[in-house]
This record gives C-alpha cells, sequence and structure tokens, in this order.
C-alpha cells in the first residue's frame, strides 16, 4: 500500500492505472495499492510539481500480548 497526499489547496484528480479517476480533495491523505499508480507518467509529474506526495504506508503489526501473571487472592485462614 502507498500512502498519497494532496498538499495543495485544491482539488486533485488522478487516473489510475485501472482507468478509473481518483479525486483528492485538499491536503486529503488516503491509502492505495502500489498496482494502481505504480509507473504511471501523471502520478510522477505530479510528485515532481509538488501537487501530490506518495510514500510507501507503513502496515502497523498487532503488538504481541505477553502473558500476564495471575496474581492469586490469598483469603483469610479458614478456622476448622
Amino acid at each position: 500500500m502507498a500512502e498519497v497526499k494532496n498538499l495543495t489547496d485544491r482539488l486533485v484528480s488522478i487516473r489510475k492505472n485501472d482507468g478509473r479517476t481518483w479525486h483528492l480533495p485538499p491536503k486529503f491523505l488516503g491509502e492505495i495499492d502500489d498496482a494502481l499508480i505504480m509507473n504511471n507518467a501523471q502520478v510522477k509529474k505530479l510528485e515532481e510539481r509538488h501537487v501530490i506526495s506518495v510514500q510507501s504506508a507503513k502496515e502497523e503489526t498487532a503488538p504481541v500480548k505477553q502473558p500476564t501473571k495471575q496474581k492469586t487472592v490469598s483469603g483469610k485462614p479458614s478456622k476448622t
């Protein structure tokens, strides 16, 4: 996945590799599949003109849960 951000104060339209158009509102940040914008001349041109920025999205992994120690509750000793 890639993060695409509109750096301008106007609407930017991008023609993706699948033929559909993606309209980015001003200052919008969104994720898109790399294959839809890879080797795209329009995306490269917009990036060179600082209209958009494209960065690799950092996929967050879920933190591994550490086993917790269970506390034993010791009650009052029983009188028998």
